[in-house]
C-alpha cells in the first residue's frame, strides 16, 4: 500500500523501542525520512543507525523529553 509519504519527514516520540520501533520502522518501509525520539537518546540513535541500515532510507535519533 502506498501511504504517499515517502521522502517526507516523519518523527516518532519513544520510538527507539517497542511500539515506537515498530511505527518507525513502518514509516521506513514506506520511505518517510524517520527521527526517532526518545528520553534515552543513545537509544535512539542506536535504532535509527540500525533502521538507516536495515531500510536504505535517512533515520536520525536524538534524546527528547515531552514531559517538560
Amino acid at each position: 500500500m502506498d501511504l504517499g509519504i515517502a521522502g517526507k519527514v516523519s518523527i516518532v516520540v519513544g520510538g527507539a523501542r517497542g511500539i515506537g520501533l515498530a511505527v518507525a520502522r513502518e514509516l521506513a518501509a514506506a520511505k518517510a525520512r524517520v527521527v526517532i525520539a526518545d528520553v534515552d537518546g543513545s537509544n535512539a540513535a542506536a535504532a535509527a543507525d540500525k533502521l538507516a541500515r536495515e531500510s536504505a532510507v535517512e533515520a536520525i535519533g536524538t534524546a527528547m523529553d515531552i514531559t517538560r
